[in-house]
């Protein structure tokens, strides 16, 4: 298992893909949104959530930028 830190800064809309599976975990901030490679929202992710992402799945992470935003990126390998 491989940890990923994630701050607001790095959640820039790049596509993430052919990883996995993975959980993606809030630890601090607003609010988090999940979208499918074609823009598609699959899930808003708040405080204390966490969201499950199938292998090889492509998508890209989104937030406000004073969101504060604190998350870790598991990949499991």
């Amino acid at each position: 298992m491989v940890a990923y830190r994630l701050m607001a800064g790095e959640l820039n809309g790049e596509i993430i893909k052919d990883r996995g599976p993975m959980v993606a975990q809030m630890v601090a901030g607003r609010q988090v949104i999940i979208h499918n490679e074609k823009g598609k929202e699959l899930s808003r992710l708040k405080w204390g959530e966490y969201f499950y992402i199938e292998p090889g799945a492509a998508f890209y992470f989104s937030a406000d930028g004073d969101a504060g935003i604190n998350m870790v990126l598991f990949e499991i390998k």
